[in-house]
């Protein structure tokens, strides 16, 4: 019987290059359009009452904002706005 793999085994290369595209590759001008495209993207379809697709660009606008505030491209009065 072969041994079973260790979660190392199986996603450390993974998480190690996603580290890396996190903290030192993302590129803040492309995370920053993203942000505000998804943003407003969010209203228009709230306002048409498709809340399904508007969660979903909730998460994407969450994604990058945590790559932004990862790469420390969000002031502390952004933060709070």
């Amino acid at each position: 019987m072969e041994r079973p793999l260790t979660y190392g085994e199986m996603f450390k290369a993974q998480e190690k290059q996603f580290s890396h595209y996190n903290f030192e590759y993302a590129d803040v001008a492309g995370l920053r359009r993203n942000f505000d495209d998804y943003e407003r993207e969010i209203a228009v379809l709230i306002k048409a009452g498709h809340y399904l697709p508007a969660y979903d660009l909730v998460m994407k606008c969450s994604h990058s904002f945590n790559l932004l505030d990862a790469r420390g491209a969000i002031s502390v009065s952004e933060r709070v706005a």
